[in-house]
């Protein structure tokens, strides 16, 4: 079986997935309820050339590192773990979401699909949750407002390769973000298997709020992205933040946007 390479793994569906990080709770500066973006971070150096949150910026800085540039082969062993169950690398779990629930098998026959991989799910959940709680430890809002800037393509950062500057989901040329789908069954399979099921089920919404963010604004990898008004991003908040994890999977059941956005 070929083994999947890091990139393609982070562009499709590690981004779902963590890195290990401290256990010491940094909570992170007061945060404004406008989504208003600090530059600046006591607990963090500034870099210069960084555009947008200094906070958000280090999040995702650190989980691309960990999870692409820097992975362990720990981490390798776990994607190939959870791509061996569905013919190839961690992506094509989502092909395997859409045939169960097309096939009205859902959930039964996708839990039984991915069972056998149950202890790479547990593993990566470990390793996300960790670095999660490293930057926004209490602070939900905080947490909430990285994943709108990641969607609008607004964090660009000097530290990451260059074509690879703006933390965002990854798209092709001309083309719609499909990553967001990858997401969205690899959470529903650590959720359905056990695993820190409150905590999924929440930053389920989180994707839920990243792509639709990124539905609306369409943003340029590289480019000067300019921010969702205020009105618009608390709306789409609003829209996801008490979905249940059903209404979820039938928000995911459409492709490539959300209902009602082009």
């Amino acid at each position: 079986m070929r083994q999947p390479s890091r990139r393609s793994l982070l562009k499709a569906s590690v981004l779902t997935l963590g890195a290990i990080g401290s256990s010491i709770p940094l909570s992170g500066p007061a945060f404004a309820s406008n989504y208003t973006p600090a530059p600046h971070d006591p607990e963090l150096p500034d870099v210069e050339g960084m555009r947008g949150d200094r906070r958000a910026n280090e999040l995702w800085y650190t989980y691309e590192n960990v999870f692409q540039y820097q992975a362990t082969a720990e981490i390798i062993d776990a994607y190939t773990a959870i791509g061996a169950i569905v013919g190839g690398s961690p992506e094509r779990l989502y092909p395997v979401y859409q045939r169960h629930r097309q096939a009205g098998t859902y959930p039964d026959g996708f839990i039984a699909e991915v069972a056998p991989a149950k202890d790479a799910f547990e593993y990566l959940s470990r390793l996300q949750l960790d670095i999660y709680d490293r930057f926004y430890r209490h602070d939900k809002q905080g947490l909430t407002a990285a994943f709108v800037w990641f969607g609008e393509g607004v964090l660009f950062d000097p530290r990451m390769p260059y074509g690879s500057r703006t933390h965002m989901m990854n798209v092709r040329p001309g083309q719609p973000p499909e990553n967001w789908h990858a997401w969205h069954p690899i959470i529903r399979a650590t959720v359905f298997l056990g695993i820190d099921v409150s905590r999924w089920i929440e930053l389920n919404r989180l994707v839920g709020i990243g792509w639709a963010i990124q539905s609306i604004t369409k943003p340029v990898a590289g480019a000067d992205n300019p921010y969702l008004d205020d009105k618009s991003v608390h709306q789409v908040v609003k829209t996801w933040r008490h979905l249940s994890p059903a209404e979820m999977d039938d928000m995911f059941d459409n492709f490539p946007y959300p209902p009602g956005i082009s």
